[in-house]
């Protein structure tokens, strides 16, 4: 787990006690995870990226840097009245363009597949994968 800034870089002390904070980012990498299954696997997920803004203006968001070669797929946007926003995956280092008081979720994507390798439409395990959100 890593928290960000809108800058890209990584939060630090004095940012979390900076009462001009409004926005961050929150990623979870999944390939990080340092923990085995029942039968020794090592667990490998999704990496997704949160970013709240909370200021009440809008703001770019600099997408961090993960691994060589991903991109950040948007799953939703909550700027759109039902979450979804066509927009094209997009390179870290670039500058996502944030609605006030907002949250979007990203997954990383490397060519149409998870970070670690698998099919974006499978599982770690080869199983299909269920939707992120159901309504």
């Amino acid at each position: 787990m890593s928290w960000f800034r809108s800058d890209g870089h990584e939060m630090t002390a004095a940012d979390w006690t900076n009462a001009l904070t409004r926005s961050f980012g929150l990623r979870l990498a999944g390939d990080a995870i340092e923990e085995v299954d029942a039968q020794g696997n090592r667990i490998v997920d999704d990496t997704f990226l949160m970013l709240l803004n909370a200021h009440h203006e809008p703001l770019p968001f600099v997408l961090p840097a993960h691994q060589r070669g991903v991109r950040w797929e948007l799953v939703f946007d909550t700027r759109a009245p039902d979450g979804q926003r066509r927009h094209r995956p997009q390179r870290p280092g670039s500058a996502y363009e944030m609605e006030s008081r907002s949250l979007t979720l990203f997954v990383a994507r490397n060519g149409g597949r998870h970070a670690d390798g698998h099919p974006a439409a499978t599982a770690p395990s080869g199983r299909p994968r269920h939707p992120v959100i159901r309504r």
